[in-house]
């Protein structure tokens, strides 16, 4: 685990039962986002990785979805809520920067704000990896959050990184995906604005 692994892990640990509390359930993910989810796997037939799965909701929502899917995240906290919340559902401790997985084993990936603490560098390096383990045409669905240009800002929890439209869709494609579909939503005075992209590897 890096530096910056390492102090992610320690940040988000710090605020894990607070996290939870707030954001640990499907109810807290957006109708559109959990839409937007759903259509993305439509059709996937292998299995689904959720990577920096946090709690657990959405790979919950995927299985009931009909879908098999694990989750894996950094924060030892999470997983142990996600393994008590929702049993029979695999989940595991693993650093995604670290995480090399097996080639072409999953059908699908979700990557829903999991890689904002990252530097696009590692962020392209990690993409590369996801999209080594998936399947020929298997899918990426990737959230985050927008900006006209790249733009690192005070997270509530860690330092992270808004994408414009632009570098987002160029550095998944880099890592080899064909961007399928993109969908934003402005900034609120609640929320900062979202990107959500659905990729197919190349």
């Amino acid at each position: 685990m890096d530096m910056t692994s390492r102090e992610t892990q320690e940040a988000y640990s710090d605020v894990a039962g607070r996290y939870i509390d707030q954001l640990g359930s499907i109810d807290s993910v957006d109708e559109a986002d959990r839409l937007f989810i759903a259509e993305g796997f439509k059709g996937v037939t292998n299995s689904i990785l959720d990577v920096g799965c946090g709690p657990g909701h959405l790979t919950a929502y995927l299985n009931s979805l009909g879908h098999q899917a694990a989750g894996i995240d950094l924060v030892p906290q999470f997983v142990n809520h996600a393994r008590r919340a929702y049993p029979g559902i695999e989940y595991s401790v693993i650093d995604i920067e670290s995480f090399e997985g097996d080639v072409e084993s999953a059908g699908g990936v979700l990557a829903w704000y999991s890689l904002i603490h990252m530097t696009p560098e590692d962020m392209l390096t990690t993409l590369e990896t996801l999209s080594r383990i998936l399947v020929p045409e298997g899918v990426l669905v990737y959230g985050g959050f927008l900006a006209d240009s790249r733009k690192l800002f005070a997270h509530k929890v860690f330092p992270a990184t808004a994408y414009s439209e632009d570098d987002i869709t160029s550095l998944i494609e880099y890592a080899g995906f064909r961007v399928s579909r993109v969908e934003t939503r402005p900034a609120t005075a609640q929320k900062r604005a979202h990107i959500a992209v659905t990729a197919v590897r190349a």
